[in-house]
């Protein structure tokens, strides 16, 4: 009778934690995307503040602070968040989707696995879906790493981002900025 009380306690709190809301763990994730300039320098920038969650059904939601951009350069940040994010009016990029919380729970310590996932993302009021290329490592039996297996391509073209990007061409005075922006995350989640 004790072991079968044992067995059906773990299974609830298994249960339970399986099917609990993910909270990111802001802290321990981050979102990286490279510029390249005068088509030979390439740098690595970051966003700083980042929430998010993903419900019981798999629902993603993701908010990213537009003005935490840290590019390891103070002016170039606050030309950045002016003139091509433009965070007066736009203060965050958004990100929502569907994902396969059952398949991520039932990983055992350790494990992984890669998947592709079709993403809404919104930023500056534009709204496009976008694909990544995930690896979900389940790290305990409450933390879950959900990392780009590969860089996600942003076209500036797609979120009216040319005209900033032109425009910090031009007070930098650059030849050129890439208009496309390679993306790489590592989220940390904590269900």
């Amino acid at each position: 009778m004790k072991k079968t009380a044992t067995l059906v306690l773990a299974l609830v709190a298994f249960t339970q934690s399986a099917l609990a809301d993910w909270a990111l763990q802001e802290a321990q994730s981050n979102i990286n995307f490279v510029s390249v300039k005068n088509h030979a320098v390439a740098e690595v920038s970051q966003f700083k503040q980042l929430e998010g969650s993903i419900d019981k059904q798999g629902k993603v939601e993701l908010s990213i602070d537009l003005a935490s951009v840290d590019t390891g350069i103070m002016i170039r940040d606050e030309r950045m968040k002016k003139m091509l994010f433009d965070v007066a009016k736009f203060s965050h990029a958004n990100l929502t989707g569907q994902v396969d919380v059952a398949r991520a729970s039932n990983l055992k310590v350790g494990e992984r696995y890669k998947d592709t996932v079709k993403l809404k993302l919104s930023l500056r009021g534009v709204e496009k879906t976008v694909s990544a290329q995930v690896s979900v490592i389940k790290l305990t039996n409450e933390q879950w790493l959900v990392a780009s297996a590969k860089p996600v391509i942003i076209n500036a073209s797609e979120f009216k981002l040319v005209k900033g990007v032109n425009k910090l061409r031009d007070l930098a005075g650059l030849s050129g900025i890439s208009a496309a922006i390679p993306v790489t995350f590592n989220l940390m989640f904590k269900g």
